[in-house]
């Protein structure tokens, strides 16, 4: 039954596991919250929810400057994010996102995984990696994460956590809501 699952949703979203990410984050431009000057002592990285909702028959996976996506992730900025503003430096990447219809529609996490394991997790990985070498300084980190965003959260734990154990230590928690988290991936991870 898996294998027929994926079948369907493949031709929607193979381009969204085929493409790396080409997004600039030197750019200042890719940055949904980028800090002038940091002063905490500690910093959230903070991933936003679904904000893309594509026209009809369009495209799975949004731009970097959708410009609903944009709105929308200011907006959950503005909501979520900034009750870690007290407490740490906050940065959030833009990245480009699967439709909200599309995505809240596949029958399985793993379904979900496909589609969000492609462009979005690029450009998370991409941005976080990015904060790391350029932002981080070594300071404690917070990762922090809503609906989609804690879905790329989950295999930005999986996959550059794992490869990066020296981050991970470094790592203070993982605040990733609204996505299930299973005894299977705590076990394999």
């Amino acid at each position: 039954m898996k294998k027929q699952i994926a079948a369907a949703v493949l031709p929607r979203d193979a381009a969204a596991r085929t493409v790396a990410s080409d997004i600039d984050y030197s750019n200042s431009g890719n940055w949904l919250a980028l800090p002038r000057s940091p002063d905490k002592a500690v910093d959230a990285f903070y991933v936003y929810p679904t904000r893309y909702v594509a026209a009809p028959d369009g495209p799975v996976i949004s731009t970097i400057d959708d410009p609903d996506m944009v709105a929308g992730a200011q907006n959950a900025l503005g909501e979520q994010a900034t009750a870690f503003a007290a407490i740490g430096n906050v940065y959030a990447p833009y990245y480009r996102q699967a439709d909200a219809g599309y995505a809240l529609g596949l029958p399985t996490i793993d379904a979900v995984y496909d589609v969000v394991g492609g462009i979005p997790k690029a450009d998370v990985t991409a941005a976080f990696d990015y904060y790391i070498r350029h932002y981080n300084h070594g300071r404690p980190f917070i990762l922090v994460s809503h609906s989609q965003g804690s879905a790329v959260a989950a295999l930005l734990l999986q996959n550059y956590m794992r490869d990066n154990p020296t981050v991970y230590a470094r790592m203070v928690a993982a605040y990733a809501i609204g996505w299930s988290f299973t005894q299977d991936y705590f076990n394999q991870n």
